[in-house]
């Protein structure tokens, strides 16, 4: 996987961890989540699990998008 990660620009922050629930949990920082998905397809995760990703964001940058928004009311 270091190989793979590398090649689609992705760090590993946490993980890959495995669960009682035969479950592969990971935190994954990448430019793109279609980096992401590529990894995923290219190493055949996707061929024989579901797999679910949800892109994120430090909550510092989150804030600070919110900040820049107009009040709807």
């Amino acid at each position: 996987m270091p190989r793979l990660s590398k090649k689609f620009g992705l760090r590993f922050v946490a993980g890959p961890y495995v669960t009682n629930e035969h479950r592969i949990v990971a935190i994954v920082k990448g430019a793109k989540i279609e980096n992401v998905s590529d990894f995923l397809l290219e190493n055949g995760f996707l061929q024989w699990n579901s797999t679910h990703m949800t892109p994120a964001q430090p909550i510092e940058e989150g804030l600070e998008q919110i900040g820049k928004l107009k009040p709807i009311y």
